[in-house]
């Protein structure tokens, strides 16, 4: 979308030139905050429709709620044109399953903020160890070594680009 096409499409000036294909690896997510700033399912809507996230370059639409059930997300689900795959966020509604979710149509489910606080609840639990214990040699066997750390730095790439 170029020129005065773009001028009608909000979504299109904010991304730019943000079009499908121009970086092969790359997935670009359409992200609205509609329902949580209160304005409803029907807003939603519109703002996932009439916006044209697809016509703006979005590969997908990614909603989420506040709410601790999953009835808005379900119903913007029934009501909008599904011209892209919806990801959802189910931060505060821990009970709908991947399952429901994908019978609803959802395509992808980020569950990203349960392993950040799980890591949280983690990291607490080994400092509080090693405080009692005074070190940290019970819990070696339990952990992560090293060279898994390394790996997930992709550490021995990093280190042929220095040398």
């Amino acid at each position: 979308m170029r020129g005065d096409e773009a001028d009608d499409n909000p979504v299109q000036r904010h991304m730019g030139d943000a079009t499908p294909g121009i970086i092969a690896d790359f997935f670009l997510v359409a992200r609205t905050e509609t329902l949580i700033a209160g304005q409803g399912v029907p807003a939603a809507v519109d703002r996932c429709n009439a916006y044209a996230y697809a016509d703006a370059g979005a590969d997908a639409v990614l909603i989420h709620s506040k709410k601790r059930a999953p009835d808005q997300i379900v119903e913007f689900l029934e009501k909008w044109n599904r011209r892209l795959p919806v990801v959802v966020v189910p931060t505060t509604d821990p009970d709908w399953s991947a399952l429901d979710a994908e019978r609803h149509g959802v395509a992808v489910l980020i569950c990203a903020n349960q392993g950040l606080r799980s890591a949280v609840t983690a990291m607490s639990d080994t400092y509080r160890r090693i405080l009692s214990d005074g070190s940290s040699a019970a819990l070696e066997d339990g952990i992560a070594s090293l060279d898994d750390v390394f790996d997930l730095q992709d550490l021995g790439q990093w280190t042929e680009l220095a040398g």
